[in-house]
């Protein structure tokens, strides 16, 4: 900023002989695009076979309204056509191969590799809103302090049925701000809308690669523990629905309880002093919200004992859950007859 101060006082103070005020002007205009687009931001892009989608997750990109980027796609053991589509974008790319290990890796690959001074996170089946980098950046600039920010998003189905707020639409508490107690008590950050300065890692840490399942959950709550977090409350990234990438491939052992609570718990223990912020229902209410859901998915899908189970562990945070207690008779039921039916085979 002070460079392009002093070039303006001497470019039109200076004689009209050493240049005229058309180039004057150009140049000025140059100096400003320039300090405009001083940050280079790094968008990286993890897959594994996604050859179908991952040209417009690509395009996104490239199209940017923001044009100081460095794209760097980590393909994570991709054994279908996914290396030869990117083939024709090498020049805009930087393109990392490795053996397959999970999102968690591919991210932090690609995070050690990126040289940007922010860092946003695609995921190769979704897309960026044109402007989302122009957009979020800017308050980063209107607060350089700002290390962390997020964004609105939506869910689309492939075409362009596009659906609205994401937030809105499920109720969730986005602010600006020492957002610790939000984060815990709902997920309300994802990873392609947030924007994040490099010196982050550094103090956090990268993502888990132990975890399976929630590895963007236990960085959000790594981050927010330590940093104020700015929220851009537009639409700005679309999440595509029904495809199973390398971050919705989920394991399909059995856990003792959801992952998330012990996230969650692991994170409130760290964070002493900041869970005591929290109300003790409103806590209770998000450790029994996983047991709920794991118990309703294994109930529909038939598996009664273990929707029980579920069932019968979320009470221990929620015991006054009418409901539950339904599920946990219908479970019971379910289980006799199934038995029966086993039986008179």
């Amino acid at each position: 900023m002070l460079c392009q101060e002093f070039f303006e006082k001497f470019l039109f103070c200076a004689p009209n002989s050493w240049t005229s005020i058309l180039e004057r002007k150009n140049l000025m205009e140059k100096l400003k695009k320039n300090d405009d687009c001083k940050f280079k931001v790094s968008i990286v892009i993890p897959t594994f076979n996604n050859e179908e989608y991952i040209l417009d997750a690509l395009e996104s990109v490239i199209n940017q309204s923001y044009k100081n980027i460095e794209i760097v796609v980590v393909d994570d053991g991709s054994t279908d056509g996914t290396q030869y589509a990117l083939e024709k974008y090498k020049n805009k790319i930087k393109y990392i191969y490795q053996k397959n290990r999970g999102v968690s890796a591919a991210r932090n690959k690609g995070i050690s590799v990126s040289t940007g001074d922010f860092i946003c996170f695609l995921d190769s089946d979704d897309i960026f809103e044109k402007n989302k980098i122009e957009k979020q950046l800017k308050i980063h600039k209107e607060n350089e302090q700002l290390c962390v920010s997020y964004t609105d998003m939506a869910i689309f189905n492939g075409g362009k049925n596009f659906e609205k707020s994401y937030h809105k639409k499920n109720n969730m508490n986005c602010q600006s701000g020492f957002i610790f107690k939000n984060v815990v008590l709902g997920n309300i950050i994802s990873t392609i809308t947030v924007m994040i300065k490099r010196e982050v890692f550094n103090n956090v840490g990268l993502f888990d690669e132990s975890l399976n399942i929630g590895e963007d959950y236990d960085m959000w709550l790594r981050i927010a523990s330590q940093y104020e977090v700015g929220y851009v409350p537009e639409v700005l990234s679309f999440y595509r629905r029904g495809h199973q990438s390398l971050t919705t491939r989920k394991p399909t052992s059995t856990f003792r309880e959801p992952v998330l609570v012990s996230i969650i718990k692991k994170h409130l223990a760290l964070n002493k002093d900041l869970k005591k912020q929290i109300p003790i229902v409103k806590l209770r209410r998000r450790l029994f919200q996983p047991y709920f859901d794991s118990g309703w998915s294994q109930y529909h899908a038939g598996n009664f004992f273990l929707s029980f189970n579920y069932f019968k562990a979320g009470l221990r945070y929620w015991p006054l859950n009418l409901k539950t207690y339904f599920y946990c008779i219908a479970c019971l039921v379910g289980n006799y007859l199934n038995k029966n039916k086993i039986m008179k085979k």
